[in-house]
């Protein structure tokens, strides 16, 4: 379809219906350029990419959920350094199998961990997650991880913030299977006192985020 000007639209009595005209073919607004094509080569490129990536995290699907349980089903309250240590320690070698370097820091009250994966290009990005929880230890085996009918899935910590925590993981494991490097470094922290706030977090957020 053609660019309408005002005149053109005047003539098929379109002067107060500019929605009626598609906006890819519509003339730009002043100051905005000019409208990217909905079907370009380029969007069909991204678009055939992208239907890809769904394909691929769909078939992790179950992988994701397992993983999910067994995080979740680890307690790791705020203030419990053996639980927040084993939670740490699971993700940790998760990320290590995906080429990232870890390291864990620890203080009485819990374990962070910081992990670092290299690219070969300039952008630079911050995750930040947390693996404590609010609830005591024993608290995982009275309710387990269980998922319903719908996918929804309930457990101590599932949402807040484990499912963040392990779709982190799965967001790198999906850069690795298409081989894109095009970053300088993805830096992930995993906070492990979250809920309660403390010196050791703050200081490694501070450290972190100029970097």
């Amino acid at each position: 379809l053609p660019v309408l000007s005002t005149a053109e639209r005047d003539t098929f009595g379109m002067r107060d219906r500019a929605d009626a005209i598609p906006p890819a073919t519509r003339s730009p607004e002043p100051n905005q350029g000019t409208p990217r094509p909905l079907w370009s080569p380029r969007r069909l490129r991204e678009d055939e990419r992208g239907a890809k990536v769904k394909k691929y995290l769909q078939q992790q699907f179950d992988s994701y959920v397992k993983d999910l349980e067994t995080l979740t089903n680890i307690d790791s309250g705020n203030g419990d350094p053996a639980g927040t240590d084993r939670a740490a320690k699971f993700v940790g070698e998760k990320l290590q199998a995906l080429g990232a370097t870890v390291e864990y820091r620890t203080n009485p009250r819990s374990s962070h961990l910081i992990a670092r994966l290299k690219g070969k290009g300039t952008f630079r990005l911050l995750l930040i997650a947390h693996i404590d929880t609010v609830f005591k230890p024993g608290e995982a085996a009275k309710r387990p991880f269980w998922l319903d009918e719908k996918n929804i899935a309930y457990g101590p910590g599932v949402g807040d913030d484990k499912a963040t925590v392990i779709q982190t993981i799965y967001a790198l494991k999906t850069l690795k299977e298409y081989d894109f490097d095009a970053f300088g470094e993805i830096i992930l922290y995993y906070n492990g006192e979250e809920e309660g706030g403390s010196p050791t977090a703050e200081a490694i957020v501070a450290e972190l985020s100029p970097q």
